[in-house]
């Protein structure tokens, strides 16, 4: 009974979490009539906690896309990434290097590394 009277309150406190920074980043790719479009959507505590989500969308394969948490250390983003692709859910570590206005996305899948730079834009 006490635990539904706390519901609320613990659902709004966690809904004010302190964002230090919001960060956008984009990538379009286009070939001819195709184009493969790549997203990565960042936000940033006070205390480095950071959580987002991640889109790799190319025109001729199934999209890849997800969500993943972490920390920040210097311009550096150590994360776990969880992610859908071709019904199939995963989890692996998730690498990003910021450098000027780009962001370097890398991560391991299977025997395969995966690596996407995208450029920073306004957040929507």
């Amino acid at each position: 009974k006490d635990a539904k009277k706390l519901l609320p309150v613990l659902n709004e406190l966690d809904n004010k979490k302190e964002v230090a920074d919001s960060l956008c980043f984009v990538s379009i790719t286009k070939n001819k009539t195709l184009a493969d479009t790549t997203r990565l959507y960042i936000e940033i505590d006070k205390k480095d906690k950071v959580t987002g989500k991640f889109e790799w969308i190319p025109a001729e394969k199934d999209a890849l896309k997800g969500t993943f948490e972490g920390a920040k250390l210097n311009n550096t983003i150590k994360a776990v990434y969880t992610y859908t692709q071709e019904g199939i859910i995963g989890t692996v570590p998730l690498y990003i290097a910021f450098a000027n206005d780009t962001a370097n996305v890398r991560m391991k899948r299977d025997d395969t590394t995966l690596q996407f730079t995208v450029r920073k834009t306004v957040c929507h």
